[in-house]
């Protein structure tokens, strides 16, 4: 149960039953993820298709969440696969109560009940599951809307063991605040969502385009919303409800939190872009113009945020593997390490990977605690290699 939560299904079966299987080789972890992220895919572009009777819809949805900068960090850091999985359980569970409202046929109704406990064991945003399918209920099938009411007890008993069984949280970075803090950080959530005019700030560049190209795609889904009304504000509704779990961790506002919100979105913005081209070749290239502004500057985030993880995880393995070499020649020795930047240690070095290959007595110069006992090995890490400066260090050449 680690920063209070409970998640079996992602961070406990996934982690150690694929360590146990396949060790520290991260291919099988990265095509899992994928492999889930492809279903993901195909249930989106189902879901639509139902929802709005469009197969350009259902096609052009999923393309809409693949861009979108917030999936950059879920499918590059496994750390984030709870996100990924989470997804698959929500998306799943909604076809199939979708289903049971368009066909009548109870399995549907009972195949999502399983869907839905499952996804507990993914990640507790799934605690807002039946407020997604009571506004779908209300906005699309009415009839079906006290379906959704067991649903709600679920998750009320779940969010009363969760609180009861997960230990309290004592870092700020994951204290819940209920103040105007939620506002604000709800108007972040929306401008990373619609635009990445956080971007400017990394590139040193004047925010203003950035800005513009927000208010053009917030301009363009709030048409869609006001042409298609009602059905429309559900999918609004996914990202504001998807959304709300995360609202009150005023201090840590991440990108990857977005990546289930975002569906809403995509979905909303896949419907108008469809629906615009049904209404002639001038709305549709004027929809696809603003498509392409929202998916230009989010693929190129994409692609930095990628190749940041990719780099950040290269560095991280050679520096463990070699450190592993270091203790296979030399074992119970004391292992000193200098040159460590502070992005290289927050990035993997901080949580201890040493101890997952039994390496005991690992140091980092000035982040960890001093070497205790004896005259350490001290290696310099550069470059992605180790170079042994012991002698040098110890006889104060090297500091």
């Amino acid at each position: 149960m680690a920063q209070g939560t409970i998640r079996p299904l992602t961070e406990r079966l996934f982690y150690m039953g694929f360590y146990r299987l396949f060790g520290m080789n991260a291919l099988p972890f990265r095509a899992f993820v994928f492999l889930t992220q492809f279903v993901n895919l195909v249930l989106i572009c189902a879901v639509v298709r139902r929802l709005t009777r469009s197969d350009l819809a259902g096609f052009l949805a999923p393309v809409l969440w693949m861009v979108t900068s917030s999936l950059s960090v879920a499918m590059s850091w496994t750390a984030t696969y709870n996100q990924i999985q989470c997804a698959f359980w929500m998306l799943l569970a909604f076809y199939l109560f979708a289903l049971y409202t368009q066909t009548g046929e109870k399995r549907y109704y009972w195949w999502q009940w399983a869907a839905f406990v499952l996804g507990f064991g993914a990640l507790e945003i799934n605690v807002v599951y039946p407020a997604l399918v009571a506004l779908y209920a209300l906005c699309f099938a009415r009839r079906y809307f006290v379906r959704t009411f067991p649903l709600f007890v679920v998750s009320a008993v779940y969010t009363v063991l969760h609180r009861s069984s997960a230990p309290p949280q004592t870092a700020d970075v994951y204290r819940m605040y209920f103040d105007g803090s939620l506002l604000s950080t709800f108007f972040t959530y929306c401008r990373w969502a619609t635009g990445i005019d956080r971007l400017a700030i990394a590139l040193m560049k004047p925010a203003w385009p950035f800005i513009a190209i927000e208010c053009v795609v917030i301009a363009g889904l709030l048409v869609v919303l006001i042409v298609k009304g009602k059905p429309a504000l559900f999918f609004v509704g996914w990202f504001v409800i998807a959304l709300a779990p995360v609202l009150p961790l005023r201090n840590h506002i991440s990108n990857y939190y977005l990546t289930i919100p975002s569906i809403g979105l995509a979905m909303l913005g896949a419907w108008g872009l469809a629906s615009a081209w049904e209404c002639g070749r001038w709305p549709g290239v004027a929809a696809s113009l603003v498509a392409l502004l929202y998916a230009g500057p989010m693929i190129w985030d994409t692609r930095a945020e990628t190749r940041f993880n990719y780099l950040a995880s290269t560095q991280v393995k050679a520096l463990v593997l070699g450190v592993e070499a270091v203790h296979q020649a030399h074992p119970g020795k004391s292992i000193l390490l200098t040159g460590i930047s502070d992005r290289l240690f927050i990035t993997g070095i901080r949580d201890g990977p040493f101890r997952i290959l039994g390496i005991p007595n690992v140091f980092v110069e000035g982040k960890t605690n001093p070497v205790e006992s004896g005259d350490p090995l001290v290696y310099e890490y550069s470059n992605y290699h180790l170079k042994d400066v012991t002698a040098a260090y110890h006889t104060g050449v090297v500091k």
